[in-house]
């Protein structure tokens, strides 16, 4: 993107000699950079800030890494993200029908939620497992589990 629209629109139509002032810079400073058509990063990360830009966006857009170098990050930005918002991204990543794999072999007091288009969270309803106790002892819920028995005659101690 060129300086003149990133300016433009990330300043909300300001005119340079505004943005200068509201950044505490020259405005003789702001325009060369306009002028040579390339804003540096520090002047950027002034106007994102003074701006409420996320300073990113305003480096991406003016081509000093990709949007998909941002995305990235490094993995500790998760630390500071509210859990809501990391909840919002795990949702937006899953298959719709997901939920009703996990829901098969969850607890009744866990809660399941969906994004909505709008950004918002909804919880899903949701219903207990159906009661086995009268099937015996079959405890559908253990048909994978793997114990540590050994399956080869060859394997078992039989040492008295």
């Amino acid at each position: 993107m060129k300086p003149e629209e990133w300016l433009n629109h990330a300043c909300n139509g300001d005119s340079l000699t505004s943005i200068a002032r509201k950044i505490g810079i020259a405005p003789s400073t702001i325009i060369r950079q306009v002028d040579r058509g390339k804003i540096t990063a520090e002047t950027c990360i002034r106007i994102c800030r003074a701006y409420q830009v996320h300073p990113a966006d305003g480096l991406a857009a003016l081509g000093y890494f990709t949007d998909a170098e941002a995305e990235r990050g490094s993995g500790a930005s998760l630390t500071r993200l509210p859990n809501e918002d990391i909840l919002r991204e795990i949702l937006r990543r899953i298959d719709p029908q997901a939920t009703m794999v996990f829901q098969s072999g969850i607890t009744p007091n866990l809660h399941v939620y969906d994004s909505q288009e709008d950004g918002s969270i909804t919880p899903i309803p949701f219903s207990a497992p159906p009661d086995t106790s009268d099937l015996d002892g079959y405890e559908p819920h253990l048909h994978a589990v793997a114990d540590e028995s050994p399956n080869d005659p060859d394997e078992l101690d039989n040492t008295p």
